[in-house]
């Protein structure tokens, strides 16, 4: 291995040169460095830190970013690589594994997965109340079709599901913890058309398949974010009204709403989404856009409908509420706060311009609490 520097003016640019040997799968590193800790000065003021260099039996290729835990160390997956690995080869590179490392860059292997307990461990982990954490692995389990897996900071790792391809397969994008305390997630394939699923999944292991995807509704859907307003949103890859992907919601009970469908001249193949401080969502896509080279999106959230006047008259109530022309609204009531289920006034109503109205007869509740909401 040789070493290298270059200074130019006040920077200095450190390079390393790795001797390469061929083996069954090509070329591949003859040496690879173990962990340490490399300062390189940035801007004044700022100094990047190197902590910690994968060498295949610690781990190989982190495909996900590092999640903070409660005890204030970071943790995270590796696709491949620890105690099986041999050589870079796919057929000999480990199969991955979940670590833990410290601020200053102490890493300790969890866990290295066995294929049984998983393979391929490619999103990123969320750590749940009790304080263990919870990932996928896009491959291994009882079929080889992918796991979900539970682990505790001192490396217990227990695996909760393992998929069967008609209840998803190849499961990549992580999942996201709702309010309600489940997990959620998604899988590249599998289901009914085998296009891919949305799956819940209680901390016992109970998993429930909330959609499968059918290829007009979208293909392989990307991981999941969960919205200001209590639903789950994410995009697919492939599908859609023009196959190029989409962008979609669905709710925690499997009440799917397509929201865009890309056309490939707007943009194509479109990866996960974040929800901005402004409530509207933003996004990138692989390809698309007037250079076929990617691009970035917003999706901007229509208005919530703002109730302006309520009245009462002989029991009759007049309710007038903010709109969007051609929006379609319903209403709902409810006899009191306690009641959990609300009953939808027939027909929705469509806005003609910028405020819409409603009349609601007398009824036998002694008192009606309503809500409206904008539908796709």
């Amino acid at each position: 291995m040789k070493h290298s520097q270059s200074c130019f003016g006040n920077s200095c640019l450190g390079s390393r040169a790795v001797a390469l040997k061929s083996g069954a799968a090509g070329l591949f590193p003859a040496v690879i460095l173990t962990c340490f800790a490399a300062v390189q000065t940035a801007r004044a003021g700022l100094t990047f830190q190197l902590l910690c260099e994968f060498n295949g039996t610690n781990g190989l290729n982190p495909l996900s970013g590092l999640v903070q835990g409660n005890d204030g160390n970071f943790y995270g997956t590796t696709y491949r690589g620890g105690a099986g690995y041999t050589d870079y080869s796919d057929a000999r590179g480990g199969k991955g594994t979940v670590f833990r490392i410290t601020p200053n860059g102490a890493l300790t292997t969890l866990v290295s997965f066995d294929g049984w307990n998983g393979n391929k461990a490619k999103g990123a982990l969320v750590q749940e109340s009790d304080g263990s954490f919870y990932g996928t692995t896009q491959r291994g389990g009882v079929i080889d079709q992918g796991t979900v897996f539970k682990i505790t900071t001192n490396g217990v790792v227990t695996t909760l599901y393992s998929f069967s391809n008609l209840d998803g397969r190849w499961p990549s994008g992580g999942m996201v913890q709702g309010n309600d305390g489940n997990l959620y997630g998604t899988t590249d394939l599998g289901g009914a058309s085998d296009y891919g699923t949305v799956f819940q999944l209680m901390t016992n292991g109970a998993l429930t398949t909330l959609f499968s995807f059918n290829g007009t509704n979208g293909r392989g859907p990307n991981g999941l974010v969960q919205g200001s307003d209590g639903n789950l949103y994410s995009t697919t890859v492939l599908g859609g009204a023009y196959g190029h992907g989409t962008i979609f919601k669905i709710t925690t009970n499997g009440t799917l709403t397509t929201l865009f469908s890309f056309n490939g001249t707007d943009a194509s193949q479109p990866k996960s989404l974040v929800q901005g401080s402004d409530g509207n969502f933003y996004g990138t896509t692989v390809e698309g856009g007037p250079y076929f080279a990617g691009t970035i999106f917003r999706l901007v959230q229509p208005p919530r409908p703002l109730i302006t006047v309520i009245t009462e008259s002989g029991g009759i109530v007049a309710l007038t509420w903010t709109s969007l022309t051609d929006g379609i609204y319903r209403v709902e009531y409810k006899p009191s706060l306690a009641a959990t289920n609300w009953t939808a006034l027939i027909p929705d109503v469509t806005a003609t311009g910028s405020t819409a109205s409603l009349t609601d007869g007398p009824g036998t509740d002694a008192e009606r609490y309503y809500r409206i909401t904008l539908q796709p």
